[in-house]
């Protein structure tokens, strides 16, 4: 057990506590993205119903667009070997 103590990887690291609530993540506004804060909307919102329903029934389906921008065709072998399991 000794062995393992004094062997630990992580001895002389420094770690940062994070807050549970997201407090004092920005040191110059410590409630910038904490739970419950009110978020900045810079563009209009476009729901169909105001609230929560997307918008825009004719538009692409998000899997057809990225298909269409980087679709592959054939297969790219990784120089590792690793399969594209691990990117997933």
């Amino acid at each position: 057990m000794d062995t393992l103590i004094q062997n630990d990887p992580f001895q002389n690291s420094v770690f940062e506590e994070q807050s549970i609530d997201g407090t004092g993540n920005n040191q110059s506004n410590p409630d910038y993205g904490a739970a419950d804060s009110a978020l900045l909307d810079i563009a209009p919102l476009g729901y169909a119903d105001g609230f929560s329903t997307p918008a825009g029934q004719s538009r692409p389906n998000p899997r057809e667009i990225s298909n269409a921008i980087s679709q592959q065709n054939e297969d790219i072998p990784d120089p590792r070997g690793l399969t594209n399991f691990i990117w997933a």
